[in-house]
């Protein structure tokens, strides 16, 4: 991207529809891999929550070195929406990912889609929607805990991901 301002328009190139469309697999099928070993025993699910998101960043900050202007993010979450509902997410938590997705969108724009800092808050605040779950099956303080642990696996996450782009993904010139 070029050192202007970030692009207001809507229309996504094939270019970047087809990397919205990537990183939204891999991110999803990252996430269901981790995930899945509480899937066959249920309570080591909670736990295994945080693992995928620190994890996941490295595919989130992938993606983000991709963000060139609005609504790249809020596809890439209406994406991985459509999956983990195909995948057996509830209905809540695929529109808990849409509405993140959508919130973060202001967060990147701030940080002109290039801002570690705003990339890694952006990551914080997209993994909320992994606690939408666990809301009628936790009791509140466990909500607020598994959140609090939440918060800080995609901060873990981020700052992993954004070492990672910027070592290995960038220096090679796939980004």
């Amino acid at each position: 991207m070029t050192a202007g301002s970030p692009r207001l328009s809507l229309l996504f190139s094939a270019r970047e529809l087809r990397h919205v469309v990537a990183l939204a697999v891999i991110f999803t099928v990252v996430g269901f891999a981790i995930e899945s070993f509480g899937h066959i025993v249920a309570p080591v699910w909670p736990p295994m929550v945080p693992v995928a998101i620190a994890v996941n960043g490295i595919t989130f900050m992938l993606f983000l070195t991709r963000v060139e202007h609005i609504g790249m993010v809020t596809l890439f979450a209406v994406l991985v929406a459509l999956l983990g509902l195909l995948g057996g997410d509830p209905l809540p938590t695929a529109g808990m990912v849409v509405l993140l997705g959508i919130a973060v969108e202001p967060i990147l724009y701030a940080g002109r889609f290039r801002s570690r800092p705003s990339a890694i808050l952006s990551y914080a605040v997209f993994s909320l929607s992994s606690v939408t779950p666990f809301l009628t099956v936790l009791e509140p303080p466990l909500i607020g805990a598994l959140a609090s642990v939440v918060l800080l696996a995609a901060l873990v996450g981020g700052l992993l991901g954004t070492a990672v782009t910027h070592r290995r993904v960038l220096r090679s010139g796939l980004a």
